[in-house]
């Protein structure tokens, strides 16, 4: 037949589950004997345009003193998405950095998830402490020690503590000692 009469009509689109659409479209095709045949194709696809809620991450903090410090797996961060039951969670964490004052250190850690739709969500949190495993120095003035026979009937006074005693620190610098008389 030179003249084949050809029709689509499409269907509603409608949602057959959470993010997911469906469309169909149905051909017809009638020749000159009036002969008719038809096809249907349905068309899916999804539509998600929300990225994942990361839970578990935590605020980054100053850890103290010589904490332990922590890694990837000390956390639990999960993912949840609106229309994705299960979405991994990556983590990823810096090398501990020097920072100023001396003796301070930091380390970042980032994490990451992404739906099936590439809507992706990135939350990071940075923590701080200080490392210090060396004692400071005590610097003693030039002191006699060996008060001799009788030092009070002398008018030697009696040791105390010396003001003129000072410390001196890796991480902290110049400090006050105190004193205590045993």
């Amino acid at each position: 037949d030179d003249v084949v009469s050809l029709t689509c009509t499409p269907g509603t689109i409608t949602e057959t589950t959470d993010c997911q659409f469906e469309q169909s479209f149905t051909y017809w095709a009638t020749d000159e004997c009036f002969n008719t045949s038809s096809l249907t194709i349905t068309y899916t696809w999804r539509e998600d345009w929300i990225p994942p809620v990361l839970s578990g991450v935590p605020e980054g903090d100053y850890l103290g003193c010589n904490p332990e410090v922590p890694t990837c797996g000390t956390f639990t961060v999960t993912a949840t998405d609106d229309c994705d039951l299960m979405v991994s969670v990556t983590c990823t964490e810096s090398e501990p950095e020097p920072t100023t004052p001396n003796c301070h250190w930091t380390k970042t850690f980032t994490w990451y998830a992404e739906d099936a739709c590439g809507n992706g969500v990135t939350e990071t949190a940075t923590f701080t402490w200080k490392e210090d495993l060396t004692p400071p120095d005590i610097i003693l003035p030039p002191i006699t020690t060996n008060l001799g026979c009788n030092p009070l009937q002398r008018g030697v006074p009696m040791p105390a503590c010396n003001p003129l005693v000072s410390a001196l620190d890796n991480c902290d610098g110049p400090l006050t000692p105190q004193c205590v008389v045993l």
